[in-house]
Formats: C-alpha cells, sequence, structure tokens
C-alpha cells in the first residue's frame, strides 16, 4: 500500500529561516564597522520620512505588542507579561516623540535624548520581563489586574511624556552635540539599554529552547537587532548621517522580527482556536511548558488535533510509532494514518469527539510511515478552551500489537490444554480455596455421574461425599493447612470403588493457596487382587498356626505362599513406582498443513535422544512392529470413520532399537466434510504394565491352586482329626463317670482336664470344619428372603434366647443375593455373640435393621452388651483371637471369622463401631437382589 505524502506545513521552513535571522545580526555589524571607518560627514535630513518610518517600526508595532500584552495580563495575571508590554509601551511612546520631534529645527538632542530615555526604561522592563518569565512569578486577583495595568500604563505614559517635556524645556541633560558625538551620559544611558536589551535577548532565547515555542526565537532576534542599532546610535557623530541612518534601520529590523514573532503568535492562536492573548499567557506559563515536556517525553503517542482534524502537536511517541516527524505531519490530515476499510467508522468517532463525547480504549490498525499496519488502542478526548467551547481533540495511541499475538498465543495454548485436560483417562477435578469445584474433565464428570458444567459451583464433599462437612481425612482439607501436596489410597463407596488420590496445590505469585488439582485413578481391579491375596494369606497363615498336627507340611506350604506373597509385594512395588514416575507424551497434529507439535516425554518413550525434525501418522506406524500394524490403522481407521475417539496398545520398536509396549489414546477435530484436520493424542509406555500383568497371572493361578489343595487337606484334616478325638472324649467321660470318687481328688482333676480339652478340641475342629466348607461346600448366590434367614435363626435359638431372657427385635428386612445357609450362619453367629456377651445382670436386647446404598444393602446388628474397645475393632475379626479366657466365656474364637469370610465371599464387607459399657453395632453389605 503506497500513502500519501503530508503536504509540507508552513512551519516546515522555520529552521531555514531562523537560521538565515541568526546570520542578519554578524552582518549588519560589519556594516556598522564599514560605515564607521568610512567616517562619512553626508547627512540625509528628511524629518517626514523620519516620522513615518519610527511611526510604523518603532510606534505602531511595539504599541500593538503593548496592547496584547495588557490583555493577556489580565487574563492571566503574568507579570512577565505586563513588564514586557510596559517597556513596549514605552518603545512605541519613544519612537514616535523622536519622530515628531524631528520636525522641530535643532531637535536632535531633544529627539535623542528622549528616544534614549525611554528605550533605556523600556529595555530593563524587556530583561525584567524575560527574567519573571523563566521564574514563573504571576499576579493574583483577576479584579486587581485591571487595575495594576492601567496603572502601570499610565505611569509609562505620563513618565514618557514628562520626559519629552523636561527635554523640550532644556531640563534634561545634554545627550548629542552635533559634530562631536554623545556624551558621557547617553554613553552611560545607551550602555545601559544596550545590556538590558542583549540581557533580555538572552533570556528569551533560553525561553525558546525551554519551551520550544518560534515567538521567543524571533522576540529573541528583535531585542538582539535593536540593542545593536543602539550600539551603532553610540558612535554617530553627524544626525542624519549613514551610521545614524544605519542604526535607525537596526532598529526597524529589530522591530520586524518582533512582529513576525506576533505573527507567529497568531498562528498558534489561530491552530488551536484561541485569542492571541491567550496564546501569549500560554507561552509564558511553566505549566504549559511542563505539559509539553511532558507530552513530548511519554511512550505513547499522542497527537492534538484541531477542530478540522489537522495535527497541532505530534510528539516524540508518535514520532516512534507512525515514522513520521513533527516537522512532517504538523498541519496535516490525520487521515493519512487510518487504512480506507476504516476511514469512515474513525471520522464518526472523531465527531463524537468533537461533539464533547470521550472514548477510551477503542482497539483499531493505523497505517506507519512505511506501509506498516499497527494495532492500537485509542483514548480520544475534547480539549475544551477557557470558555468551554471545543477548540481540538486530543489523540493518544497505544501499540497493542504485540499484546494481540501474545493473546492469540494465549488462546491456542488454551485451546491445546482443554483438549489434553479432557482427554486424559485420569479423572481430574481443580477445587478453590472453599471447597468449590471450579472445573472437572469428562472423565471425572462421568465418573459423577453429571455434566463438567452442572459440577462447576458445587461443593466437593457434595458432590462426592453426599455429605455437608469435608469428610476427617480430607486431603484438600490438609493441603490448605500446611501448602504441600498429598497422595492417598481411598475407598469411596459413592463412586463404588478404590482410588489413587493425588492433591497438588494452586498458588499465586505471593505463594498464597488458591485452591488444588485433584487426580484420581481408579485402582478398584488392583485393590480386589490385593484383598484376595491379603485374605488368603491370612487363612493360612492362621491355619498353620493351629493345625499343629500337619505343621511340617503347613510350613512348606505356608513358606511358598511367603514367597509369593514377597514376589508380589516385589511386583506391585514396583508397579507403584512405575505409576508414580510414569509421563504421558502428547503430540498435536495438524494434518492440513502437516505441523506438529510433541512433548520431550514423548520422544523419550519412541527413544529419540534428539528430536526429529518432525512427526505424523506415517512414522508414528513405522515404529510399530508390523504384527501389530493392521490393528492400529484399523483402530485409527474406524475411529476417523465415526468420528471418535480412539484407544490402542501395541508394541513399538523404539529409534535406539529396543521393543516396548505403549497404550495410546487420542481425538481428533473434523471439518464438514467429516475429515480429520487436526489430531491430538497421548501416550505412555505399559511395557512394565505387561509385563507385571503376564507376572500377575501366572502367581494368581499358583494361589488359586495353592488355596484349593490347602482347602481339602483341611477339610481332610479336620474331618479324620473326629474319630480318635470322639474315642478319647467318649473313654474320658467313661472313666469320669466310672472312677470319680474312687481315686484320689488329683485323678479326678486330670480327668475332668481331659473331657475339657477334649470337647474344646473337637468344637475347634467343628468350627474348622465349617470354615473350609465356607468355599468347599458354598451353594450359587441366589435371592434370598433375609427376614426368613433371621427367622429361621431365631428359632435356633429359642432354648438360649428364653434361658436368658433375650429380646430379639426384627425390623422389615430387604431380599439379597445370598447363600442361605451361610447366611443363616452369619445371623446364627452375630445374635448368638450378642447374647453370650450381654452385661450382666442385664437381659440381652438386640435389634436388626438394613437400609439401601446403591445396589447394596447396609445391615445391622445391634445390642445392649459389654462393648469393646475400638483398639480391638480389627483383631476381633481374626481367626482364634479371643478377648476373654476360656473361664470367662466359652467358645473357640473363630465365629466372627466365619462371619467376616462369608460376607466377604458375598463381595461385602463387614465392621464394628461399640462404646464399652453400652454396646455393639455390627455393620455387613451384601448386594441387593
Amino acid at each position: 500500500m503506497v500513502n500519501p505524502r503530508p503536504s509540507r506545513s508552513p512551519t516546515t521552513n522555520f529552521d531555514r529561516q531562523k537560521v538565515i535571522s541568526l546570520l542578519i545580526a554578524p552582518s549588519y555589524l560589519v556594516i556598522i564597522a564599514a560605515l564607521f571607518l568610512l567616517n562619512s560627514t553626508a547627512t540625509f535630513a528628511e524629518p517626514i520620512l523620519l516620522l513615518l518610518l519610527n511611526s510604523i517600526f518603532l510606534g505602531l508595532i511595539p504599541l500593538y505588542v503593548a496592547y496584547v500584552s495588557s490583555i493577556s495580563f489580565r487574563r492571566s495575571g503574568l507579570i512577565s507579561v505586563l513588564m514586557m508590554g510596559a517597556g513596549m509601551l514605552l518603545l512605541g511612546l519613544g519612537g514616535i516623540t523622536t519622530g515628531l520631534a524631528g520636525l522641530l529645527p535643532h531637535s536632535a538632542n531633544i529627539s535623542i535624548t528622549v528616544f534614549n530615555l525611554n528605550v533605556c526604561i523600556g529595555a530593563f522592563l524587556q530583561f525584567a520581563g524575560a527574567l519573571t518569565a523563566l521564574v514563573g512569578w504571576n499576579f493574583g486577583p483577576g479584579r486587581r489586574r485591571t487595575v495594576l495595568a492601567v496603572t502601570v500604563y499610565g505611569v509609562v505614559i505620563a513618565g514618557s511624556a514628562g520626559l519629552e517635556l523636561a527635554a523640550l524645556l532644556g531640563l534634561t541633560p545634554t545627550f548629542f552635540i552635533p559634530g562631536s558625538g554623545s556624551t558621557v551620559v547617553r554613553d552611560v544611558v545607551l550602555a545601559g539599554a544596550i545590556e538590558f536589551l542583549l540581557l533580555a535577548s538572552g533570556l528569551f532565547f533560553v525561553l525558546h529552547r525551554k519551551r520550544d515555542e518560534d515567538f521567543f526565537f524571533w522576540y529573541s532576534i528583535g531585542m538582539a537587532m535593536i540593542g545593536l542599532g543602539l550600539l551603532a546610535a553610540n558612535i554617530v557623530v553627524v544626525f542624519d548621517g549613514p551610521l545614524n541612518w544605519a542604526a535607525r534601520v537596526g532598529e526597524y529590523i529589530g522591530a520586524c522580527f518582533i512582529l513576525m514573532a506576533f505573527l507567529a503568535l497568531q498562528r498558534r492562536a489561530s491552530t488551536g482556536n484561541v485569542s492571541d492573548q491567550e496564546m501569549l499567557a500560554r507561552f509564558f506559563t511553566e505549566a504549559e511548558a511542563r505539559y509539553r515536556q511532558l507530552v513530548q517525553t511519554a511512550a505513547d503517542a499522542i497527537v492534538v488535533l484541531d477542530p478540522a482534524f489537522r495535527v497541532v502537536l505530534w510528539n516524540a511517541g508518535a514520532e516512534r510509532l507512525y515514522g513520521y516527524t513533527s516537522h512532517e505531519m504538523k498541519g496535516t490530515s490525520i487521515s493519512i494514518l487510518i487504512p480506507p476499510t476504516q476511514k469512515e467508522e474513525t471520522f464518526l468517532l472523531l465527531e463524537k469527539i468533537r461533539q464533547g463525547e470521550i472514548v477510551e480504549r477503542f482497539e483499531t490498525e493505523r497505517i506507519t510511515k512505511d506501509g506498516t499496519c499497527l494495532q492500537v488502542s485509542l483514548s480520544l478526548s475534547p480539549i475544551l478552551s477557557n470558555a468551554g467551547e471545543i477548540i481540538g481533540v486530543s489523540d493518544i495511541a497505544h501499540d497493542i500489537t504485540e499484546r494481540q499475538r501474545f493473546q492469540n498465543e494465549i488462546l491456542k495454548a488454551k485451546d491445546r490444554w482443554e483438549l489434553t485436560f479432557d482427554a486424559v483417562p485420569d479423572m481430574i477435578a481443580i477445587i478453590d480455596d472453599h471447597f468449590r469445584v471450579v472445573q472437572v474433565n469428562s472423565a471425572m464428570a462421568d465418573c459423577l455421574g453429571v455434566s463438567p458444567e452442572e459440577a462447576v459451583g458445587l461443593t466437593c464433599y457434595e458432590v462426592v461425599h453426599h455429605s455437608s462437612n469435608p469428610p476427617p481425612i480430607c486431603p484438600h482439607q490438609r493441603l490448605l493447612q500446611d501448602h504441600q501436596s498429598h497422595s492417598a489410597d481411598i475407598h469411596e463407596d459413592t463412586l463404588n470403588g478404590d482410588f489413587f488420590l493425588t492433591v497438588s496445590p494452586i498458588q499465586d505469585s505471593a505463594g498464597k493457596v488458591l485452591g488444588s488439582v485433584h487426580i484420581l485413578r481408579d485402582v478398584t481391579e488392583r485393590k480386589r487382587a490385593e484383598l484376595t491375596l491379603i485374605r488368603s494369606n491370612e487363612e493360612l497363615n492362621a491355619l498353620n498356626e493351629e493345625l499343629t498336627a500337619t505343621q511340617e507340611e503347613m510350613m512348606m506350604k505356608n513358606e511358598e505362599l511367603l514367597t509369593v506373597e514377597n514376589m508380589l509385594r516385589e511386583s506391585e512395588a514396583r508397579l507403584a513406582l512405575a505409576l508414580d514416575i510414569s509421563r504421558m507424551g502428547t503430540v498435536d497434529y495438524e494434518m492440513v498443513n502437516r505441523t506438529a507439535w510433541w512433548s520431550p516425554r514423548h520422544d523419550q518413550i519412541f527413544g529419540y535422544e534428539t528430536p526429529p525434525p518432525t512427526w505424523n501418522m506415517e512414522i508414528f506406524i513405522d515404529h510399530v512392529l508390523p504384527e501389530d500394524r493392521e490393528m492400529v490403522r484399523k483402530a485409527f481407521g474406524d475411529a476417523f470413520a465415526d468420528q471418535r475417539d480412539w484407544h490402542v496398545e501395541c508394541r513399538i520398536r523404539r529409534a535406539d532399537g529396543e521393543i516396548r509396549w505403549i497404550e495410546k489414546i487420542g481425538q481428533g477435530e473434523y471439518n464438514d466434510a467429516g475429515n480429520p484436520i487436526r489430531v491430538l493424542g497421548l501416550l505412555w509406555d505399559i511395557t512394565e504394565r505387561k509385563q507385571f500383568e503376564a507376572t500377575q497371572k501366572e502367581y494368581a493361578e499358583k494361589i488359586i491352586s495353592s488355596n484349593e489343595e490347602l482347602q481339602r487337606y483341611a477339610y481332610v484334616a479336620s474331618h479324620d482329626l473326629q474319630e480318635p478325638l470322639r474315642s478319647i472324649v467318649g473313654f474320658s467321660q467313661l472313666l469320669d463317670r466310672k472312677y470319680r470318687g474312687r481315686l484320689d481328688a488329683d485323678a479326678d482333676e486330670y480327668i475332668r482336664f481331659i473331657v475339657e480339652g477334649g470337647v474344646r478340641m473337637q468344637n475347634l475342629i467343628k468350627d474348622l470344619l465349617q470354615v473350609s466348607r465356607i468355599e468347599t461346600q458354598a451353594q450359587p448366590l441366589v435371592p434370598t428372603n433375609a427376614g426368613t434367614a433371621v427367622a429361621d435363626t431365631i428359632r435356633s435359638l429359642e432354648t438360649l434366647i428364653q434361658e436368658t431372657g433375650a429380646v430379639v427385635t426384627v425390623d422389615p428386612l430387604p431380599i439379597v443375593m445370598a447363600d442361605p445357609s451361610q447366611l443363616k450362619q452369619v445371623f446364627t453367629n452375630l445374635i448368638g455373640n450378642a447374647i453370650k456377651y450381654r452385661q450382666p445382670e442385664v437381659p440381652a436386647a438386640v435389634r436388626i435393621s438394613a437400609t439401601q446404598q446403591g445396589d447394596r444393602w447396609v445391615f445391622a446388628v445391634r445390642d445392649n452388651g459389654i462393648g469393646i474397645r475400638s483398639e480391638f475393632f480389627d483383631r476381633i475379626f481374626e481367626m482364634f483371637r479371643r478377648l476373654h479366657t476360656i473361664d470367662e466365656y466359652e467358645g473357640t474364637g473363630i465365629g466372627l471369622a466365619i462371619v467376616k469370610k462369608i460376607v466377604e465371599r458375598h463381595g461385602g464387607r463387614i465392621r464394628v463401631e461399640s462404646t464399652p459399657g453400652e454396646g455393639s453395632t455390627f455393620f455387613f453389605t451384601l448386594y441387593a437382589a
């Protein structure tokens, strides 16, 4: 795009004019020196011409300056403006008086005396005015300003008239003697005038450098030229000679420069739509200078426009942003920066500004000098005069091109992150510091049974635990207290599974915790396998301890099981470590432009020490072993055809030649034609998992086989032991009945010990047979009425219930999936224990109830017995673990172990809640029919 070159402003030539003007002063000094050396006595006496020239150059111009200055002082109160006006009034009056005096005969001394005294006092006032302008002194109340201006100008006029009258009456010292030249008095007066004028010239030039206004430059040159003219006049010998006229010309040139200063003032006033007097006040105001300096040093582009939208001010920031200099742009329409497609919109905005509205942070485009299109943020506001009229527009532009690019990059990264967030198979939730859900991925939402949007704003304990408060072991609560990450294995009934939970803090730059990221991995199957192994080990250990008759063989079996257990635990540890340190590789492939982004972990999985130059589907397929390629291609083809996610496990040959298993999941984006245009994939190395699965399967088969063998052995051993025990007990009882009292007391006691030990041994073997029959003689689980099972149990315990005075209350019970005989055994053991462990002198009260939770029923058997201390809650379910001696309560210590084994065979859990001295409640779960 070719931009029209801006038209050149009239101010563009100022620099050239200033240089030429500065050359006038030394050239004038050369002319004066030449005339002085010529020492010409020729005269040119034209009183009328002198009166005309003095009236125009040294009269009207200074009087105009005095008029503008007086009005400006009344508005601004600037003493510097008043002094400058008073000095110019004296110069004007002196110039006109000198011209008039020239009409009189022999008036050289009068003319020179009046003019020199007026100029000297006026020069002092110019110097004082420039000095106060630098100091910034102003006069306060507006009403008194008029009085002061009238007073000062009145004194000036009266003083000038008095000087003229005194000169006419011969009351003043002699200043000039024709033929001889200046007197000492005149030399002193002119030296003072010249000094003050040159000092004033220097101070006005300082104001020009400080405030960058052309007015002060031209005014400085004018003061200097008048001073040089007076210097030439100081060496005049002949009143109307060449040197005298050269002095007058210098003074006239100085007046012309002062006129140029006020022409510059008028141009600035017309551009800013203000009066000459107000613009003059602005020039002398320090705040105006500071404002300009602030504008020039601002980093943003600041442009001031006149009502016609032409550039009035163009700061350094605008030069840097747009490439145009201030001289190029002053007086030029702002339209050259506006793209053609946006000119109508921009000018509508500018019209609104001209109507008094303000626009802030309007984002649009601008074109620089070299044709570059920039994104900018504009703030537009009207500029008002003291009278409240709109005299211009302020246009402040800030370059937001880089910010826009950065925002686009952020949006792309956000899009990639959200795709990854939802594609992760683990369940992820972001929780704030008030336990509210901020975001969940699809896996978490599916597990909770809600959409991701519905979960936002709910508290985590409401949506997960269905409770009104966080659970006691809540990792998020711990994280809010110690600001540390936490991980734990948890079981969640509401989600019907076991999970490995990791909680990590989200902190701001100051370290304050804003929330946390929860990642849950479903480990239900692994936990079930672990529980199966643990239960098997517990049973084997219990049988190994009690079956002393088969100790040697059981020890051998136990050692084998312990070895297997250790191996399994080692494998589990390796697996847990692998899962803990595993990292996912990610790949984002644009199929249209065939570009891809992938993570460093992706390269590590494929065995690359340095990243490959590119990545695509063909490279991935080349890594897949030939035996798996057809399966992988089919998985991708089916997924693309149905526009659904894919999940595939396959073997790859890494870049270093190693063969590894990987798991890969992903999803695609499709165009309107249904063709994939973008693919996002996640993958991780599952080689260790595959190896672990193979090992676990082998060990599980060994354990199942070992369990079956041990159960058969236990059944056979227990059954065969009953026969010799019956003989021992029978004959011991015969000895007791026949010889009691015939032998000594020790013999009777020994026989009693034999009988009681035999009976206990029979009960023990009987209970062991019951344990073995839980698996060996188990029946399939069928819909079973729990109420009927309890009723049968109560009938079988009727004698015990009547003897003890126990009361058994049964609430309505459901139909569940159970082995009917084993369910009766559970209720028999629990009700029997409740009656056995009753409080002394207090009849047992037993209540049986059930509540439904999801697809399970939770049964509760509550009693008012002696209770159990909390440290024994787990031990009471162990085989042969007794809390009381045989003399306190009879039994073998197997009853609750049988209950636990039956409940777990049914897929449930059992636990106890108890308070010593108040009673106990046993809870167990069964699946609903």
